[in-house]
């Protein structure tokens, strides 16, 4: 049934303004008996046929055959006598028709076409016919099928429907010399309907049998139940063009201002709602139909029946053209099938061959009723005669093939797949060695259809089982002959299938033994044929697909080596056939696998030739098929490694760029087919990383919105299909993005209800696999995530539950799998969390074997893998947090040696990537860490020098930015670390001229970000610093100037954050530090004093400044006792 509304179909609903004639009168011309001209074959035929159709239809019918021009004219008086005061009045006339100067003339018998006066002078114009007919009724119908096989055409033999001149100097009419051929347009005239056999100047065919097609079509058509005449026409006009495979088509003008009816009330068939809503398609539209119909042979109802079926029209010409080859392809398979599946009962053989006839007028539901009901014949059958229950079994299951193509040919591969199962339910019944070998490979081509079908839609259990299937039976005759290189290869093929939606389905251990076992029977059989490239392109894509799973599972060298031997394979056949479509595709594959496997190993450098070599070959073979949707999909994952490694060299501007291109091309397939999953996956993917490149490039808002976008398709594509694990984790992926963007915009809610729901489906992903690795590494990540998102909220306890279950997890797959390095460094990921909850509570002790421990594990990494960055810098981290520790606990010696290790590491780290920012920075804070721990063991001298070292550092960064914020605030803590050092060295000039720099440095910081209650306090600092160094000095006036900025700071920031206890101590000590500088400091230390009682008596007072009550009470004289 056609999907589409038929727009425009007038159906009987008894409307008051279409009400049946109640006189109808016909009067039929037909000629083909010419005396000058060639004669035609079938016009007496034509009007009998009408006259029969006419008068079943109650018309007065007087018919006129092979009349001279004054016997026609005649006809015409008394045909105006006779049916004076009909409602509606009919002309059918069959025979030759010309146009000469604008003229529209009807050929009699004795037509002489010597000249075009001569020829004008023994014709009957049409106005003369027309003038007749409005006498004799207010509506008129004129048919006219006369625009007959060209009479004058002088390169027509004297056989077939095309006429010869008779004269050899024909009459010179049109512009090229020529008389026309044909009847003319006929503008609208009020109150007539005319429909003609051809368009405009085209001649109509004769007709082989015994009937004109315009006359055959009007038979079939023009007592359609239900319609008025105007679409019974449209009927005619559309079942003429596809029969004749778009050489004739009919022409209607209509002046008729109201429906006219000529039948009683009915249902309009399936073909017929075809016809009419070919009739709405555009002329562009149906030359790409006209165009495939022709190249392939094919009729055009099919093709047209797909097209409206599927709503291709409103697709892109790319688009509609693959799925158009799609439809004509599954009606060629139909057609070969039909011929191959032979039934011996004459019933089943006769449904099916009416099958074929609906199939080729596009009458798909009707076509498959009929399939179904020689189906059924089979079936009851072979439940009853048991003798014939192998035939009858193979014949139903025959015809159910049929029906499954018939249903691809109109695109619906809901029905396609239902036929197929009871194609395969049936072959299974029978033993296979019952089945000759014809039938079985027919058995795996529908077991293949099936999976590939279920795949399309989404539902990767019974493709998975589809494909099983085939895999088992193709193997069990393997076994029993395993020189048959068809069914080896039909094996390899099918372990592939089963391969790839293991994978699908999160099962990567499985999918390798598939693709293992294809690979060795593909070696085995390339033993046996060297040279057989069908063969060798066999062996280079199980290289391929075992080198993919290995990638899943961590094995990077294995995996490596795996698409290095699919690429040796692969440049051996493009060397065989430079110019093969399959070969460069595979080629630029096979790179693109390479670069994933290299960028997982750290090798940039290769990674960035092998993506451009791919990106490379895609595009040349887009220039040689531009239409080609897969090219385009290949050159969408070209751009998006590209984009890949633009990241990875920190250009997120190129990065971006990259992905927008590939955004465009996954954007426009998708459009094209909105239920293809697989392209939807692709744009949830490129999606995702745009989202990434956002956050990376500080846009978390249109990061967000790439992620939601992602969110939104993964969301629908798991509710399709819950048991695809590879969908599900895209899905898990989708939400630690959002739980990341969330943390970082402090909307912590929404962040661990994100990670959770990552977490949640993670933990099922791995109780459907408990020994999968990545999959595991997968639900650590999400562990780790929720742990530090419960701590930024406070739940301490929730926090560190869950970062222990993420290194449990973690160091439970490092011994399952101690080869592979990033379980190792994940492990450390977890000890380096579990190292800052302690150190959060206070618990140095507790973090200090944490981080030990990470150190140990990051040393061996680095030795494992000494020219990789990341993990050079992971080691500096952790060396300086290790660093941090022992100063905490005292333990200076320790930390000076953990420093000297974090600097040492980093020095290294620069020389692997000099020019990244991050590592300068890291080489600052390694700087910092050591200078603390100079100044815990009293070597100020060498402390200073170090903080020298770190504001040199410092100021790298701003030379590559001087307006970054952070840096300038490093810059200013190195300044002031700096003046501290030199102070104690008793350097005052010294440390003035660096604290006064870093009070610059801090006082342009607050003019960036006036809402940053920190840099405020640090300028207070700042402030008290110049001012106690001026104080050293003995400049005590302008010493009490820079303490008063000092204290109005702090006095500000204790107001603004009442509750916060440190910002009142702060005020505490600015208020101290001032009374020193004054020879009455009375006023001062009444005023710490209260501040510190009042925050004892709310208890509020940290522990351990109890002691700074008693200080202030003896200055004032008072009792320390309180």
């Amino acid at each position: 049934m056609l999907r589409r509304a038929v727009l425009g179909l007038m159906v009987w609903l008894g409307l008051v303004t279409a009400a049946l004639a109640e006189r109808r009168v016909a009067l039929v011309l037909a000629v083909d008996d010419y005396q000058f001209i060639r004669p035609l074959t079938n016009p007496a035929n034509d009007a009998r046929a009408m006259e029969d159709l006419l008068e079943k239809l109650d018309f007065e019918v007087v018919v006129e055959t092979n009349r001279d021009l004054r016997r026609m004219r005649r006809a015409l008086e008394d045909f105006q006598t006779d049916a004076a005061g009909a409602d509606v009045a009919l002309l059918f006339f069959a025979g030759h028709g010309v146009a000469l100067d604008g003229v529209n003339y009807l050929l009699p018998t004795d037509a002489d076409a010597s000249s075009a006066q001569a020829l004008a002078a023994t014709a009957l114009p049409l106005a003369e016919a027309q003038a007749v007919l409005n006498k004799v009724a207010p509506v008129s119908i004129v048919l006219l099928d006369a625009c007959r096989d060209d009479p004058f055409s002088a390169s027509a033999g004297t056989d077939g429907r095309t006429a010869a001149p008779l004269e050899d100097d024909p009459p010179m009419v049109a512009s090229d010399g020529k008389p026309i051929p044909g009847l003319g347009r006929i503008g609208r005239a009020d109150g007539v309907l005319f429909a003609f056999a051809a368009a405009p100047n085209e001649t109509a065919s004769d007709g082989d049998d015994g009937n004109s097609p315009f006359t055959a079509a009007l038979v079939r058509h023009f007592s359609t139940a239900g319609v008025e005449v105007k679409t019974a026409l449209t009927l005619v006009q559309q079942d003429v063009y596809d029969r004749s495979r778009g050489k004739q088509l009919p022409y209607i003008e209509s002046g008729v201002p109201e429906p006219i009816f000529v039948t009683g009330p009915g249902a309009l068939p399936e073909r017929d709602q075809l016809l009419i809503a070919m009739a709405d398609l555009t002329p562009e539209i149906r030359a790409e139909v006209e165009t495939l119909s022709a190249s392939r042979n094919l009729p055009l109802a099919p093709l047209y029946a797909a097209l409206l079926s599927a709503d291709l029209d409103s697709q892109s010409p790319d688009e509609r053209s693959r799925l158009l080859l799609e439809a004509a392809a599954s009606y060629e398979q139909f057609q070969s099938e039909l011929q191959k599946f032979q039934s011996d009962d004459p019933r089943v053989a006769d449904l099916r061959a009416k099958a074929d006839e609906q199939l080729t007028l596009g009458a798909f539901d009707t076509a498959r009723a009929l399939l179904t009901e020689a189906a059924e014949i089979d079936s009851n059958a072979r439940t009853t005669i048991r003798e014939t229950y192998i035939s009858r079994t193979v014949s139903e299951a025959a015809t159910h093939l049929l029906n499954a193509n018939a249903a691809r040919t109109d695109l619906r591969y809901d029905l396609a797949i239902s036929d197929l199962d009871k194609v395969v339910a049936l072959y299974g019944e029978v033993q296979p060695d019952m089945l000759d070998r014809e039938t079985q490979f027919t058995y795996m081509l529908a077991l293949s259809d099936l999976g590939d079908l279920n795949l399309i839609a989404g539902n990767t259990q019974a493709a998975l089982s589809a494909y099983t299937r085939r895999s088992q039976f193709a193997q069990a005759r393997v076994e029993a002959d395993p020189t048959d290189v068809d069914w080896v290869r039909e094996l390899i093929w099918s372990l592939n299938s089963v391969g790839s939606v293991l994978m699908q389905q999160g099962y990567p251990r499985e999918a390798e033994a598939a693709y293992s076992s294809a690979l060795e029977f593909s070696q085995w059989q390339a033993d046996q044929m060297p040279d057989d490239t069908d063969l060798m392109r066999d062996r280079q894509v199980a290289y391929n697909r075992v080198g993919e799973v290995r990638f899943t599972r961590n094995d990077f060298p294995g995996a490596l080596e795996a698409h290095q031997k699919a690429l040796t394979l692969s440049e051996a056949l493009l060397a065989i056939d430079p110019t093969s479509y399959t070969y460069r595709r595979d080629y630029s594959f096979t790179q693109e696998r390479l670069g994933d496997v290299m960028v997982a190993m750290g090798d940039k450098a290769g990674a960035r030739e092998a993506f451009r070599i791919s990106l490379e070959v895609t595009e040349a073979l887009l220039l040689d098929y531009p239409g080609s949707d897969e090219i385009r999909r290949d050159l969408s994952v070209s751009y998006e490694r590209i984009g890949d490694t633009l990241v990875a060299d920190r250009d997120y501007e190129g990065g971006l760029e990259s992905y927008g291109k590939a955004l465009t091309i996954r954007e426009e397939l998708a459009a094209l087919d909105p239920d293809n999953t697989p392209r939807q996956r692709d744009l949830s993917v490129t999606f995702e990383r745009i989202g990434d490149i956002n956050n990376l490039r500080g846009d978390p808002d249109s990061a967000l919105l790439g992620h939601q976008a992602a969110l939104a398709i993964r969301t629908r594509l798991t509710a399709l299909d819950p048991t695809n694990m590879l969908w599900q984790r895209d899905l898990s992926v989708t939400y630690e993005r959002l739980g990341d963007i969330f943390y970082t915009q402090n909307d912590l809610t929404a962040a661990l209800e994100a990670h959770q729901s990552g977490q949640a489906i993670r933990e099922g992903i791995v109780s459907l696999d408990p020994e999968n690795l990545p999959r595991q590494r997968d639900l650590g990540v999400s562990l780790e995530k929720v742990g530090d998102v419960k701590l930024a909220m406070g739940d301490m306890a929730g926090a560190q539950e869950a970062q222990e279950s993420a290194l449990q997890l973690r160091q439970s797959m490092t011994a399952a799998d101690p080869t592979v390095l990033q379980y190792k460094r994940d492990v450390t990921y977890s000890l380096m969390r579990l190292g800052d909850l302690y150190v959060a509570n206070g618990d140095h002790a507790s973090a200090e074997p944490y981080y030990a421990e990470a150190v140990a594990l990051r040393v061996q990494l680095v030795g494992a893998a000494p020219e990789d960055a990341y993990t050079t810098r992971d080691l500096t981290i952790a060396q300086t947090y290790l660093a941090s520790t022992y100063l905490a606990l005292g333990r200076n010696s320790e930390a000076l040696t953990a420093a000297q290790d974090s600097l040492a590491s980093v020095d290294r780290l620069l020389q692997l990537a000099p020019d990244i920012p991050e590592h300068i920075q890291d080489r600052l804070i390694s700087l910092n860490r050591l200078g603390d721990a100079q100044v815990a063991l009293g070597d100020n001298r060498s402390a200073a020098e170090t903080f020298r070292a770190m504001v040199t550092q410092g100021n790298l960064l701003l030379d590559i930015n001087a307006y970054n914020v952070e840096w300038a605030d490093n810059v200013a803590l190195a300044l002031e670390r700096q003046g501290d050092a030199l102070t104690a060295n008793g350097d005052l000039q010294g440390a003035l001229k660096s604290h006064q720099d870093c009070l610059a440095l801090r006082e342009w910081l607050v003019g960036q970000d006036t809402s940053d209650p920190g840099w405020y306090r640090n300028l207070a600092i700042s402030n008290a610093r110049i001012a106690a160094l001026l104080r050293d000095m003995g400049d005590y006036d302008t010493a009490l100037q820079f303490q008063d900025i000092s204290l109005s700071y702090m006095r500000d920031l204790a107001a603004a954050f009442p509750d916060d206890p440190w910002f009142r101590i702060d005020l505490v000590r600015a208020l101290d530090e001032r009374a020193i500088l004054l020879t009455d400091p009375t006023a001062e230390n009444q005023e710490a004093l209260a501040i510190l009682e009042e925050m004892y008596a709310a208890g509020t007072l940290p522990a351990g400044y109890e002691e700074w009550i008693v200080g202030f009470r003896r200055n004032l004289g008072m009792p320390t006792d309180f």
